[in-house]
């Protein structure tokens, strides 16, 4: 069976805002809430992708990048009110409980975080080090370097896969090269900076030798290599210091799952007859009914919807 990467920050964050969880009054509340929406994507992309094989990956809040570069992701939340920052901090520690103590006990037991390091990278190191297919959970194009034979990338909102192949038609280059593309155009998401006027497409074009000599950008490539070179740890996954991995058997059951949920007051936003048929369906390996299982979720969302949860 395949191995699945999330990135349980990006799942956290994502269930953060499209539950509208700024409002949360509490840790416990938040933790439930955060459970709810973690879970329900973990089933949903795992029932897509025909694995319960997870594995759990999380940002540890500091970063090994940083202390090369200050600025790295420094304008993430820069503008956010303190009221924002409240609900955020409130979403940290509910996340600490999820990963430290609720989701190993309902039998995720993969939850894995090392010192200063992403959960990208994390996501990255488990491409390289797990044997058989990987799938690595992710919507952030930094991970195409990560792209093997055996490991494909699956965008967790829009539902498909990208393939090796996929990736060397689209850009003509080896997935190991993206982290130059990258470190040549830059990365507004993470602040990290590029050469200016050079987008994704004109640097893999650089990197292919089509980039006609003696241009504007072509120079400008040229003159700032040691920059360039020097951005690169910061675009390069996994992150160097990032130890090696390993998977241990999680312990899925639904008893487990109820218990740990339970400690939260979180089991009755996910537990009505046809969710359980399918976490039941998804603990057995059994994904043969995707449109049934895709039917009780919806019915699911809109029963809690019309509740107010």
């Amino acid at each position: 069976m395949k191995t699945v990467l999330f990135d349980a920050t990006q799942l956290a964050y994502v269930a953060f805002y499209s539950e509208g969880l700024e409002g949360a009054e509490n840790v416990l509340e938040m933790a439930a809430r955060l459970a709810v929406g973690m879970l329900s994507r973990v089933l949903r992309i795992g029932m897509k992708v025909a694995s319960n094989r997870v594995v759990m990956c999380w940002d540890h809040k500091a970063s090994k990048r940083r202390e090369i570069y200050p600025e790295y992701k420094a304008t993430r939340h820069r503008d956010d009110s303190e009221e924002k920052r409240d609900a955020l901090r409130l979403m940290y520690s509910a996340s600490e409980r999820l990963r430290d103590h609720v989701f190993p006990e309902a039998g995720f037991l993969n939850q894995w975080q090392q010192e200063g390091i992403e959960a990208d990278d994390l996501q990255a190191r488990g491409a390289l080090d797990l044997s058989g297919a990987k799938i690595i959970v992710s919507s952030d194009e930094d991970m195409l370097q990560c792209l093997r034979p055996d490991v494909w990338l699956f965008h967790p909102s829009a539902l498909y896969y990208t393939t090796l192949e996929d990736f060397t038609l689209k850009y003509g280059i080896e997935p190991e090269d993206w982290a130059r593309v990258k470190a040549i155009a830059g990365c507004d998401g993470d602040n990290v900076p590029g050469v200016a006027g050079v987008a994704e497409t004109t640097a893999a074009r650089f990197l292919r030798g089509e980039l006609k000599q003696g241009t504007v950008k072509w120079n400008a490539i040229v003159e700032q290599y040691n920059e360039i070179m020097a951005r690169l740890p910061l675009v390069q996954l996994p992150f160097a210091a990032t130890a090696p991995v390993q998977w241990k058997r999680n312990a899925l059951s639904i008893s487990n799952l109820k218990a740990a949920l339970s400690s939260i007051q979180a089991g009755r936003y996910l537990f009505d007859d046809r969710q359980l048929r399918s976490w039941q369906a998804f603990i057995d390996g059994d994904m043969r009914d995707y449109k049934a299982f895709q039917a009780a979720m919806r019915s699911h969302f809109i029963k809690n919807r019309e509740a107010g949860l």
